[in-house]
């Protein structure tokens, strides 16, 4: 749109309610302005599509399908639309006025960020993203650009994720396929390996541009740069992302959250986080490690990629109820040597972790590793063998192994740090690794995870499935873990509500909906709620614009109702 006719539209009124103010930028698809909604007294942004674009339906398809995934995805950290229309040949989209700056604009100002600034704003792009995926929207077009920064409450680096011009969009059941193998949509710096290469995508190709974020927001640079469009695609496809020490040799970046990094930016997609819910979950546990310890930035030769969760607070608490539980560890062997200080469980089970992360030995692995993975890989091993009897070390080089995706290895070394402490069995790291790898799609590679399950952890593992089976954004893995639960009759061990918020996830037919409701109602438990008030939340329109399930709305609102202590109320 040319700047006389964005000049134009200011003071304008559009479908009778919304007066533009001023123009606020522009894009490839449209401008946006400052306007108020001048019935409501309110002040929104309004997009504009461009005039050169009106004679394109498909572009202005894709204009609609952003007016609908914006307004149906309603999530805090989404820039949400209130609606859309036509005045003319002047297509408009209204949205949430964001008054922020983008990422782009700050990471050009400061750089780079520091650790946990850039697991604050990252874990918040998860957040928007999971919910996008589960209504069956993929952005396809992340980038700095499309992060406004904004401020909320106390929280000045409050994430919106915008522009869903370019999106996949799955809301409806008879959605127009507007995305073709060949065709290539998104920023080229920002663009997954399969987006370069013009073939499907699905939400994998939005982590994978989380990734290149992560990347530049921690380095300060580009995984993959150059003028030309067409080596910068073929970058993405073939060439592996420069280490953060060559990339930043002046910057100390925390090792866990460059392998979380490099895990996003992996070529093939089934390598990636599977899940934005997983990736979370991952930043999750490097802000608790980060946030225990006593030095802000860790240097490298001080990191510990396995076992640091153990240092934090946090799971020296989970390690002292551990303890307790198990009733396994000699309390008289734990105050030997000192007469006015008692040691918990908890401390001295973290503090001989530690030890044996700290000792220069493990360092040196650890750095080696850094510098060359398959020569560190193999020092691991060996300095594993020195301390053969020792759990922990089992369990780090499981770990380690795990990381770099040598999982036949990883699983050996888990058995063995069991057979040599059972409480590993119960480990919360342990079982993390464990599940990531249950949660990959190719079911020969899960396969090893479901074995491993069976023979050493067991009903350990039910909380971890029962989330899986009723909560995991893929249909895939829901299945799987309600197969693994029911094969080993571990599902039969679940409260009653809990299998009953399952079966009600996997259900299909509105009767055996119906059913499970009616009985969540009759059992009363308040746990079960979430689970109504997710299903009632389903959007009213995906059958052909009618309610899919119209038929179990009644139910829906009785059980709801007893399951919060009320009285039905009346129609």
């Amino acid at each position: 749109m040319s700047s006389t006719k964005v000049k134009n539209l200011v003071g304008q009124v559009l479908a009778n309610r919304y007066r533009i103010l001023e123009p606020l930028g522009s894009g490839t698809m449209g401008s946006v302005f400052k306007a108020e909604h001048i019935h409501m007294k309110k002040t929104v942004a309004v997009k504009v599509l461009h005039a050169t674009h009106v004679k394109d339906p498909e572009v202005v398809e894709r204009f609609q399908r952003e007016a609908q995934a914006a307004a149906n995805i309603e999530h805090p950290n989404i820039c949400s639309a209130s609606d859309f229309g036509a005045q003319g040949d002047t297509y408009f989209l209204v949205m949430e006025f964001l008054n922020g700056r983008p990422l782009h604009d700050i990471l050009k100002e400061e750089e780079s960020f520091t650790e946990l600034r850039t697991l604050h704003l990252i874990k918040q792009i998860c957040a928007g993203l999971e919910r996008a995926h589960e209504m069956g929207v993929v952005h396809r077009d992340l980038k700095p650009e499309n992060v406004m920064i904004v401020q909320r409450e106390q929280d000045p680096d409050f994430v919106k994720i915008t522009d869903f011009g370019v999106a996949q969009v799955r809301l409806f059941k008879d959605a127009a396929r507007l995305t073709q193998a060949g065709v290539v949509y998104g920023s080229p710096l920002y663009m997954s390996p399969e987006q370069a290469g013009g073939k499907e995508v699905d939400h994998r190709a939005d982590l994978y541009s989380v990734g290149i974020m992560m990347y530049e927001m921690l380095t300060g640079k580009m995984p993959f740069y150059a003028k030309s469009l067409t080596v910068v695609l073929n970058m993405h496809i073939s060439d592996p992302p420069p280490p953060f020490r060559v990339a930043n040799p002046q910057k100390l970046i925390d090792l866990e959250l460059e392998e979380i990094t490099m895990r996003l930016l992996a070529k093939r997609k089934e390598e990636r986080f599977q899940t934005a819910s997983e990736l979370y979950d991952a930043l999750i546990r490097v802000e608790r490690r980060l946030l225990g310890t006593d030095k802000p930035v860790q240097k490298k030769e001080q990191q510990g990629v396995g076992r640091a969760l153990f240092v934090s607070a946090v799971l020296v608490l989970s390690a002292v109820l551990l303890v307790w539980a198990l009733g396994q560890l000699d309390i008289n062997k734990i105050t030997q040597g000192s007469e006015t200080t008692e040691q918990s469980p908890g401390e001295l089970l973290a503090a001989e972790r530690k030890q044996l992360e700290d000792s220069p030995e493990f360092q040196t692995v650890q750095t080696r590793i850094h510098e060359d993975i398959k020569a560190g890989l193999q020092d691991l091993d060996d300095w594993t063998l020195e301390n053969a009897q020792n759990a922990h070390a089992h369990f780090l080089n499981g770990s380690l192994h795990a990381v770099h995706d040598e999982w036949d290895h990883a699983f050996v070394s888990f058995a063995e740090a069991i057979k040599l402490d059972p409480r590993y069995r119960t480990d919360r790291e342990l079982l993390d690794h464990v599940m990531r790898r249950f949660e990959v799609t190719r079911d020969e590679q899960a396969a090893e995870a479901q074995a491993f399950l069976n023979e050493h952890i067991q009903r350990d593992a039910l909380s971890r499935l029962a989330a899986l089976a009723e909560h995991h954004q893929l249909k895939k893995i829901r299945v799987r873990a309600l197969t693994h639960m029911e094969d080993t009759g571990l599902f039969q061990e679940l409260e009653e509500w809990n299998q009953l918020t399952i079966r009600l996830r996997h259900a299909i037919e509105c009767e055996e909906n119906r059913k499970y409701i009616v009985r969540i109602g009759e059992l009363g438990d308040s746990r079960a709620l979430a689970a109504l008030q997710r299903f009632n939340a389903m959007p009213r329109n995906r059958c052909d614009g009618e309610d899919c399930w119209g038929c179990l709305r009644e139910d829906l609102r009785l059980a709801i109702a007893r399951l919060k202590g009320e009285e039905a109320p009346a129609d």
